[in-house]
């Protein structure tokens, strides 16, 4: 078989790939076909060099990267995402661990699909920004933000011992900034009004050891 027949099925097997990926994609399996692309990879054991390796990651992510941007659009704003490849040291190993990154401009929502991750880490940069600003200019109680899992889109914290209020903010759930500055002029209407009261019928709470939690 001569160099450029080689060439020829070496394209056509690049073609081929490449139409999988978006199809996947189209498909809403992005985050899937990264996880199961990546195993593969890792699994491969006669690398010359852990470059080998990495060129053959990088070559495989710009290929996603290509589908993403013909076939991927935020659902707020009907625009192409940003997409990024990122490479994070391994808290384990002597390796970097590979993420994608796709966010928005217009709305600010940010998606990260990592190695090692199971769920795909979804919030919005503009509600993270509005958090930011509204503690900043806090007195007597502060807001905060967060991606651990509240179980609810925000909380308030009141503690036992006297120290200031928290309304905790759960990024995974709230992703406009609106419902953001709803939450918080709910929590200062309540914590004005009533914050040594357990029984205000419109708020449900529980308690710990340390605080009142209040349930928005």
């Amino acid at each position: 078989m001569t160099i450029a027949a080689l060439e020829k099925d070496q394209t056509e097997l690049t073609t081929n790939y490449e139409g999988f990926v978006t199809r996947k994609i189209q498909e809403g399996k992005l985050h899937d076909l990264f996880k199961f692309q990546m195993q593969v990879i890792h699994q491969i054991k006669n690398w010359k060099d852990e470059s080998e390796k990495i060129e053959i990651i990088d070559h495989i992510i710009t290929i996603f990267k290509e589908a993403c941007q013909e076939v991927v659009i935020c659902q707020n704003c009907a625009q192409p995402f940003n997409f990024r490849h990122c490479k994070n040291p391994s808290e384990t190993e002597e390796t970097v661990r590979h993420a994608i990154e796709l966010s928005c401009n217009d709305c600010g929502d940010y998606f990260t699909i990592a190695e090692g991750r199971e769920v795909v880490t979804h919030f919005n940069w503009n509600v993270l920004g509005i958090v930011e600003d509204l503690r900043r200019g806090s007195r007597g109680f502060t807001i905060k933000y967060t991606l651990a899992d509240l179980g609810n889109p925000a909380l308030i914290n009141i503690p036992n011992n006297g120290g200031r209020p928290v309304v905790w903010i759960d990024g995974n759930r709230v992703l406009r900034k609106e419902d953001a500055l709803k939450y918080w002029e709910r929590a200062k209407s309540f914590l004005k009004g009533g914050k040594k009261q357990t029984d205000i019928p419109e708020l449900q709470w529980y308690e710990t050891e340390e605080a009142k939690v209040f349930i928005m």
